[in-house]
């Protein structure tokens, strides 16, 4: 199977106009405003934009985070010579990148742990030595894999079921850089750097920092699906493989279920090339014989398929509880500062949607799709521990939210001048992101 991106390359879009452009640099004006007064001002409410508040440096080291600042905007701002430029395409950059970002996530990882978070040890202490793991429906193969690391880490190094979840959280960190480098040179071969930067300043990269939590491997491998998928719709992959990959993705975490309906579009693709073809129906199958195989499995470590009845999915389906019902202004207030916290650009959605640029190609179809699918969620999911300790729980969505953001902006950024408003937004975003990390790796919030 070719993994040459040339296979997959896009028609150029329009380029950018004048007044597009200063959109663009409106949205930038306007974050960096409101990080600038939510700083200043004690407002714990805005937490989508106060991360500034709780960071105290010296001297020395805003010089070295300018420095560094610049250097990662100069570079998402250069022109390549070629597409994609030579450095995307190695493997072993992507490979030095994966480890050091995952040594980066280790040394800083969270110290903070919501209510769910805090359940854990005792629920794992009570049924992974009488049962081998603590499983739910829901999370089936998030709790497995936690709970048999946590069995071989605890007797051989003595660590807690926090630490193993870190490890694990940081490893599944490097994975997702990796791919986020094979995504880079296919989604956006004319500007990767700007691609990476913006895709990485998203505050959902907390999952990547130690979270303990039940969606930092789901987040990989749905990551895994969005490639998986792009290499379908580049004709080198059959049906199959973007299939099964979130039926596991569904196995890890229930909520990779909102991206059927991106599954559904690669199914039309599929049907246009070759209606004939039986590969629709053996992707149901395959998919379908993943989950089956996993649901079995579980029933060994004590999870029996009745219980799914009672499984979040199962209230869900049964509209019990689990949806947002009726207008609350203030639930929906924190909802709009998770969302910034998580995806500060999606801001840009208005600019780039009113300008046509997010639907212009068959991945891009498949991308908006897939974020209006996790927008639709995160408004209509209800959070059961509050908004803000619940942000793991949307951090999924706001991811692939990004990747339709920041592969849209890259693609229509044709000049080196766009490109620089554009990485201004992504730099801003991350230094805040990276504030909220850094915050709750030092002191919580």
């Amino acid at each position: 199977m070719s993994d040459d991106p040339a296979a997959v390359r896009d028609d150029s879009p329009p380029p950018v106009s004048r007044f597009e452009a200063w959109a663009w640099a409106a949205v930038f004006a306007i974050v960096v405003v409101a990080y600038a007064v939510a700083a200043a001002i004690d407002a714990p409410a805005w937490f989508g934009f106060n991360a500034f508040r709780g960071v105290a440096v010296d001297g020395t080291t805003l010089l070295w985070i300018a420095g560094a600042a610049a250097a990662a905007v100069t570079l998402a701002a250069w022109q390549p010579k070629r597409q994609p430029p030579a450095w995307v395409s190695a493997r072993v950059v992507a490979v030095i990148a994966a480890g050091a970002a995952g040594a980066a996530m280790w040394a800083a990882r969270s110290n903070v742990l919501n209510p769910d978070g805090r359940m854990f040890a005792p629920k794992f202490a009570r049924d992974v030595p009488a049962l081998g793991a603590f499983v739910t429906h829901d999370e089936m193969l998030e709790f497995l894999v936690h709970s048999r690391l946590w069995v071989y880490a605890n007797r051989w190094w003595g660590w807690s079921i926090e630490q193993t979840y870190q490890a694990a959280s940081c490893a599944g960190g490097a994975v997702f850089v990796y791919l986020l480098f094979r995504l880079a040179r296919r989604l956006a071969p004319n500007a990767p750097a700007l691609f990476l930067l913006g895709v990485l300043g998203g505050g959902y990269m907390q999952l990547f920092f130690g979270d303990v939590e039940n969606y930092t491997l789901t987040a990989v491998v749905v990551t895994g699906y969005l490639l998986a998928s792009h290499r379908h719709l580049a004709g080198e992959v059959p049906l199959w493989v973007p299939s099964v990959t979130l039926a596991l993705a569904g196995a890890f975490h229930l909520l990779a279920a909102w991206l059927i309906p991106t599954w559904l579009v690669l199914c039309v693709v599929e049907f246009r090339r070759s209606p004939r073809k039986n590969d629709i129906a053996n992707s149901v199958a395959a998919a379908a014989a993943v989950m089956a195989v996993v649901l079995v499995l579980v029933q060994f470590y004590g999870l029996p398929l009745r219980n799914l009845v009672s499984s979040h999915a199962g209230r869900a389906l049964r509209m019990q509880g689990m949806f947002v019902t009726g207008w609350s202004s203030q639930y929906y207030f924190e909802q709009l500062n998770l969302l910034f916290l998580l995806c500060p650009a999606v801001l840009m959605l208005i600019w780039l949607a009113a300008w046509n640029r997010l639907t212009t190609d068959v991945t891009g179809v498949f991308l908006a799709v897939g974020g209006a699918s996790m927008l639709i969620f995160q408004a209509a999911w209800r959070s059961q521990i509050g908004v803000y300790n619940d942000w793991n729980l949307y951090a999924i969505g706001a991811l692939v939210v990004a990747v339709l953001v920041w592969r849209s902006i890259a693609l229509a950024a044709t000049t080196r001048s766009h490109r620089l408003v554009a990485a201004g937004l992504a730099m801003a975003a991350l230094l805040h992101s990276a504030a909220w990390i850094m915050a709750n790796h030092t002191h919580g919030r």
